[in-house]
């Protein structure tokens, strides 16, 4: 994959059933629109399977695509913004939720 126009950082917990379809969507939306993106995955030690999800997600979509980012626990929402941050290497920066409350419909 040539270098993102955009980093998508999406910090998790617990989102074990979200994750897939999220970047699914994410995926189809950027790829409709011709855009190279990177997703930055920044997870704060989920029990419950989220990394195995986004691991699996790596293996469909290419770990070039999906970057995995964990963190040793719930250290905090603004805190994995800013760790996915550090990570991000699009002209432009997206955060996003993992519960679709922001939309990937919205990215282009």
């Amino acid at each position: 994959m040539s270098t993102p126009q955009c980093s998508i950082i999406i910090p998790t917990y617990n989102e074990r059933e979200n994750i897939p379809i999220v970047l699914q969507m994410i995926d189809e939306v950027c790829s409709k629109a011709g855009i190279a993106y990177e997703v930055i995955v920044v997870d704060d030690a989920s029990p419950d399977g989220t990394q195995l999800a986004v691991k699996q997600m790596q293996q469909l979509l290419g770990r070039d695509r999906i970057i995995l980012q964990t963190r040793s626990g719930k250290l905090g929402l603004g805190t994995a913004y800013k760790h996915g941050l550090q990570f991000a290497s699009g002209k432009w920066v997206i955060l996003m939720d993992a519960d679709l409350s922001h939309h990937p419909k919205y990215i282009p």
